[in-house]
């Protein structure tokens, strides 16, 4: 089995900045991915929304505009996005043609954009785009309070309650000042605190080179931020539910007669690897069977599993649900969740499909760039296909069974959109 995650050479730079390549050989491109480990988490208090603030303004204040660039790159078949954050950090892609004189014009854009920078240009236009972006993600000012109740009773003290999205809040997007965004790049956009990934048809030993004679290898105070600390033992949410009528926060008269609920289970960081996510296939299978199939109270219910590296959440989704049946929704997911350590058949069967899936893998150059941002922002390093299936074959039922004391009523908040 060829192991794309596998074949990856790594370097330190002497000033603390990390390179991941990987060499396939014949490819006529290079695929880089750039991440700086600092996203909302690293926001100061009140001025929440500073990381993805940044990452808007950076490619609008380069030498190159960012107009240029794009053009640039896509007359010579490549592609290239100007970044996104998350909560633990900022990533940005490009790909450009295997050959010197791209790679060395596209390491000369991106010195610029993560270590040069002056942030004085299209601020107050890119605070509007970011406004824009809010009003898309919450229409309505109760849908931010409503995230923002629900992120403070399910996590309490745990440092991403206060993370309702990377937006941050309206009060603190327009709290932010060019201040604020300097001193974040400043701090934040240094070597140390910065992962490149290099996959395609440019040798390895030339690119390493490319790199040890760029702008890359420049000294710039900083430091790394390492990932949140493990939770070993999440607390209880404050209380087990709360509801919220749209037509109240809206102070008009329904427009709809479904309502929305979810319901919502925190789990600790030390679990083995993959036994949520293979628990998660079986719950939707589990909760499909009972809410649409059994009790035909919903079209589209569903489960979704968000890892926070220090901690993980299981959320169930009712979909539109008749308002009569919200104080079902808590008792079917912790049913659910309790039928898991019974359903051995359906462990073993989505297990080996799981096995089956990654021994069969079929990866682009995009998509093995994609998750190796993804691994090295949640995990610290680029996860192998060959420690997957070494994963998951090592999950058993008494792992699943493990779970058990978090399938408490207690531990689940239930959030109610009524009309």
């Amino acid at each position: 089995m060829w192991d794309p995650y596998a074949d990856f050479t790594q370097i330190i730079l002497e000033n603390g900045l990390t390179l991941h390549k990987a060499y396939w050989p014949g490819r006529p491109w290079e695929r880089f991915g750039f991440v700086v480990h600092a996203g909302a988490r690293d926001d100061l208090l009140g001025l929440e929304g500073t990381a993805h603030f940044v990452e808007h303004v950076v490619s609008r204040n380069t030498r190159l505009l960012s107009s240029e660039i794009k053009r640039q790159v896509k007359s010579k078949g490549g592609e290239i996005d100007f970044g996104a954050t998350s909560s633990l950090g900022t990533v940005f892609h490009c790909a450009v043609p295997a050959n010197e004189q791209d790679i060395v014009n596209i390491l000369v854009y991106y010195v610029d954009l993560l270590f040069h920078l002056t942030l004085t240009q299209q601020i107050e236009e890119q605070r509007q785009v970011i406004f824009g972006e809010h009003r898309s993600r919450f229409p309505t000012t109760s849908g931010y309070q409503i995230s923002e109740k629900e992120k403070r009773i399910l996590y309490g003290d745990l440092w991403n309650a206060r993370i309702i999205s990377a937006l941050g809040s309206l009060e603190s997007l327009f709290a932010i000042e060019r201040e604020d965004l300097q001193e974040f790049y400043d701090r934040q956009y240094v070597p140390a605190n910065i992962s490149i990934v290099c996959v395609g048809g440019y040798p390895t030993d030339k690119l390493i080179q490319l790199f040890q004679t760029s702008g890359f290898i420049q000294k710039k105070r900083g430091k790394r931020n390492f990932l949140p600390e493990i939770i070993s033992s999440p607390s209880v949410p404050s209380r087990r539910s709360f509801s919220t009528s749209l037509s109240s926060e809206l102070k008009t008269k329904p427009f709809c007669t479904t309502a929305e609920c979810t319901a919502s289970i925190v789990f600790p960081g030390h679990l083995k690897p993959l036994l949520l996510p293979v628990c998660l296939i079986i719950l939707n299978h589990l909760v499909f069977e009972e809410v649409r199939g059994r009790l035909q109270r919903s079209y589209s219910p569903g489960c979704f599993l968000t890892d926070y590296a220090s901690h993980a959440t299981i959320v169930l989704e009712s979909g539109a649900i008749d308002p009569v049946f919200l104080k079902e929704v808590q008792k079917i997911l912790l049913q659910c969740c309790r039928r898991l350590s019974k359903e051995k058949t359906l462990f073993e069967q989505y297990r080996q499909e799981r096995r089956a899936h990654l021994q069969m893998s079929d990866v682009s150059g995009r998509k093995v760039v994609r998750a190796c941002l993804e691994d090295l922002l949640f995990q610290g390093k680029i996860v192998s296909l060959s420690e997957l299936i070494e994963q998951i074959s090592d999950l058993t039922m008494e792992d699943v069974r493990s779970l058990k004391p978090w399938f408490s009523r207690e531990r689940i908040l239930q959030t109610s959109i009524i009309p």
